[in-house]
Order: C-alpha cells, then structure tokens, then sequence
C-alpha cells in the first residue's frame, strides 16, 4: 500500500504524510521528521 501511495505522490507532484512508528518504512521515505513530546527533533 505504502509503495503505490508514494509512486502516486511522485507522479502527481503531491505530498503524502505517513505518520509511523515503523523506521524501515520511514527510511523508504524521501523525507523524515521525527517528533519527540509533541516538539520536532530531527529534520
């Protein structure tokens, strides 16, 4: 579901936010944030 997600945002030009706990699917990902008590740690 993730890999048809993320061909469909990159062919349309669009953004998709996928919030996990899961950081091999992260890492697919072309961006991360990571948010520590609601505060953004890592850019």
């Amino acid at each position: 579901m993730f890999k048809t997600l993320t061909s469909l945002a990159r062919a349309s030009g669009l953004a998709a936010i996928v919030a996990t706990h899961n950081l091999d699917l992260a890492a697919t990902l072309d961006r991360r944030i990571t948010l520590r008590d609601g505060l953004v740690v890592d850019v």
